[in-house]
């Protein structure tokens, strides 16, 4: 606020009342204001919080997913001020020692500071094609490395009992599945009534057992190499830890406070790259696979139809939409070719995904694109709950610009990757241009 702004302020107390009609008016452009704010939230709560790390679970997860970890940075505090009211920000820095929970801020759009727009319904195919248009035109780089910078946030779940016990009576239920649908003898109807019994009993175990939800950020950031070297990765940078809500935390004090561990100083991690899977569910697929992808649409779809057969995804009841949604992203979020990248785009466009698209959606670093969305799997939840797999593109570049799972009933979601920046270098240590 400036100094003019301050002495109008002093000079309010000897305003004259207002009259009637203008305070109706006043009252009428507070609660448009107020809506039209609710509307665009779309950040979860960025507080003050412990530094700890859960490992017991994350690094089970991680296992799990397969996946690389890779990062960004979470941006895009809001207020909203009134002449009579101050709303405080939040402050950055180290973490207090005691975890809170802070409300979630008002999206703004970066360049105006005015709320950001509604989300609007869109093309699903119309986007994927012009991403596609968009990929094709993209220059083949020749660098050394691929580099990433990503915010990545997960939740830290807490289960009643052993985290082995209740994985044990999920997989029971996937076995019971599996069993009746290679019995050659049972009827599309059985198997139907099999996979519904599968995910309700999936759904009562997970429910059952879940306890609460911690929430892990941290900023990660990776050079790797695309020929002979080691990968560079750096991570728990801005480290925080918090509660999902605040049930969550009372849940958590209820069980005594037990102690949630870890470290919140940023580890530089350099290593030789395995040359196995980047994801489970692609047990052919290796890093240096990805740079050799046809760039052809035809001959791209026959590449992924083949690696699905050869994965065990159908044992669990994860389909071909499964399969092809999780694959175009992990595709997506690596180094493949512009030509790749662009028939990847046709294929999924192409594809029954079940997909559902909306503009103007604002992620985690206030930047606006276009969401594509898809129903995600029982097994992908944490409590059972219905689960949504989203992804938020850049209409100008085709690039991703953030990833993240809902779940029905849990106030953040369960995994969010926010995408600061990737691109190609030519050696550890630099940056994109």
């Amino acid at each position: 606020m400036t100094v003019d702004e301050l002495d109008l302020l002093g000079r309010l107390k000897d305003a004259p009342p207002l009259r009637p009609e203008a305070y109706e008016r006043a009252r009428r452009t507070l609660r448009e204001t107020m809506a039209a704010s609710a509307q665009a939230r779309q950040t979860p709560p960025e507080p003050e919080a412990a530094p700890v790390r859960h490992e017991r679970f994350t690094r089970a997860r991680d296992r799990r997913l397969g996946l690389r970890v890779k990062v960004g940075i979470v941006a895009g505090l809001g207020m909203l001020a009134a002449a009579t009211a101050i709303v405080p920000q939040l402050v950055s820095g180290r973490p207090s020692t005691e975890i809170s929970i802070a409300a979630p801020p008002v999206v703004t759009n970066p360049s105006t500071g005015s709320p950001a727009s509604v989300p609007k319904a869109a093309n699903a195919k119309a986007v994927l094609l012009a991403a596609a248009k968009v990929s094709s035109k993209e220059p083949l780089p020749a660098r050394a490395y691929w580099y990433s910078r990503v915010r990545r946030l997960d939740l830290v779940p807490e289960f009643r009992g052993q985290a082995e016990q209740w994985d044990s009576e999920v997989q029971a239920a996937v076995r019971e599945f599996e069993d009746k649908r290679q019995d050659p003898n049972a009827t599309a109807a059985e198997i139907a009534t099999a996979r519904a019994r599968f995910e309700a009993k999936v759904r009562k175990v997970k429910s059952e057992s879940y306890l609460y939800s911690a929430v892990k950020e941290q900023t990660v950031e990776e050079w790797r190499p695309l020929g002979d070297g080691n990968d560079l990765r750096v991570f728990n940078q801005d480290f925080k830890f918090y509660f999902a809500s605040a049930d969550d935390k009372a849940r958590w004090q209820r069980r005594g406070s037990p102690k949630l561990y870890g470290s919140d100083q940023p580890q530089r991690e350099e290593e030789k790259p395995a040359g196995g899977p980047e994801a489970w569910w692609n047990p052919s697929l290796t890093w240096s696979d990805y740079p050799k992808l046809p760039t052809d649409k035809e001959k791209l779809k026959a590449e992924l139809m083949s690696m699905y057969e050869q994965s065990d995804l159908q044992k669990d009841g994860r389909d071909l939409r499964w399969y092809m949604w999780h694959t175009g992203v992990q595709l997506l979020t690596s180094p493949i070719t512009p030509g790749t990248r662009a028939a990847l785009y046709q294929v999924l466009a192409d594809s029954d995904l079940g997909l559902k698209s909306q503009s103007n959606v604002v992620d985690a670093m206030g930047r606006t694109g276009t969401s594509l969305e898809t129903q995600g799997h029982v097994l992908d939840s944490l409590k059972g709950g219905k689960v949504t797999h989203r992804l938020i593109l850049d209409a100008d570049t085709g690039k991703v610009l953030q990833l993240e799972t809902l779940e029905e009933g849990l106030p953040l979601p369960t995994q969010r990757q926010t995408f600061v920046t990737t691109g190609y270098v030519d050696k550890q240590g630099n940056l994109p241009q």
